[in-house]
């Protein structure tokens, strides 16, 4: 289907007839779409959940994110998750364009506006000019995601909860099935998993503050998902996981993942936002059982960085003893 069209790949991800089924999967969700074939593929990004591919289309709007899912669960969630918060205006969300899906050919594709710059998380912030200006663009952009807010908690198009405990607790149960499953195949150690059990005994202590209004989460908010313009300003937020109206500090660590301490976001953050009275220990408590939960799910044996975060929590949790 090429037909001399130039086809590139930034990663050497796939070779041969597994190549050529890429492709053919990326031409025929582009033609379906958009009605034309790409005139160049580049592949721009990979991760669990699917391919993330740049397409040079010769109509408007020339160039598109088309993004391949694993399954299409992923792309049902991402589609109602990305056009939730670009619906609302609040932050530079690319808009979704269109979709394919077809279970018998396994394309599962979401079409995507394409938003030109670089990754922030792959930026060295030693070398921007505007570190700090930008710090403070990103800490707005935070602020007013989490100023959206209801007042039940739950994931977006889930079931919703009067108090932010009362889904939490649920949620954390749901995890823990998981993380122990995880730690039965042994690839989490049993004290690492005895940690968990006895934070998750210590809950009602832990986040006894009540949470007055769920506010809108992201699901995935570090730097690795900005995206910046050649003048260093934001823009674009990508790839929500996991959207709900919660606690705004549950995705609070994620400001110091990736090169997001260097630039001092959290710290930028709570000059804005008080944080709650607990906020130390519930942080150290969502963070590690997030990442834990993540490990689980691909299945990735506990190393150092899982280890970091759980190693945080058992620094916090000393005080219940």
């Amino acid at each position: 289907m090429s037909c001399g069209r130039q086809i590139e790949y930034r990663f050497s991800a796939y070779h041969g007839a597994k190549a050529k089924n890429m492709i053919n999967k990326i031409e025929l969700a582009t033609n379906q779409i958009f009605s034309t074939l790409a005139e160049h593929i580049q592949m721009i990004g990979k991760g669990f959940y699917g391919e993330v591919f740049l397409a040079t289309i010769p109509t408007p709007p020339y160039k598109v994110a088309l993004k391949l899912f694993a399954e299409r669960k992923y792309a049902e969630l991402q589609r109602l998750e990305q056009s939730h918060i670009a619906s609302l205006s609040v932050v530079p969300m690319p808009k979704i364009l269109g979709e394919y899906f077809d279970d018998e050919a396994d394309i599962f594709a979401l079409a995507m506006e394409y938003v030109e710059g670089k990754n922030l998380g792959y930026t060295d912030v030693s070398t921007l000019r505007r570190r700090d200006d930008l710090a403070e663009e990103i800490v707005d952009m935070v602020v007013r995601l989490h100023a959206v807010q209801r007042k039940t908690f739950g994931y977006l198009g889930g079931r919703q909860y009067d108090t932010w405990q009362g889904f939490y607790k649920d949620l954390c149960h749901q995890m823990h099935a998981n993380i122990k499953e995880y730690s039965n195949k042994g690839l989490l150690s049993k004290d690492r998993l005895a940690l968990l059990d006895f934070s998750l005994a210590h809950f009602d202590e832990i986040f006894a503050e009540e949470v007055n209004a769920g506010s809108l989460i992201h699901g995935d908010l570090n730097n690795e998902n900005i995206i910046i313009s050649t003048d260093e300003h934001i823009a674009g937020l990508i790839d929500p996981m996991g959207v709900m109206y919660g606690d705004r500090e549950i995705e609070l660590f994620q400001l110091e993942c990736s090169n997001g301490g260097d630039m001092q976001l959290l710290e930028r953050y709570f000059s804005r936002v008080k944080p709650s009275k607990n906020f130390e220990i519930k942080n150290a408590f969502y963070k590690s059982w997030a990442e834990t939960n993540h490990y689980s799910r691909i299945e990735k044996p506990q190393d150092d960085n899982l280890d970091n975060f759980l190693q945080s929590l058992e620094n916090y949790t000393k005080i219940l003893r």
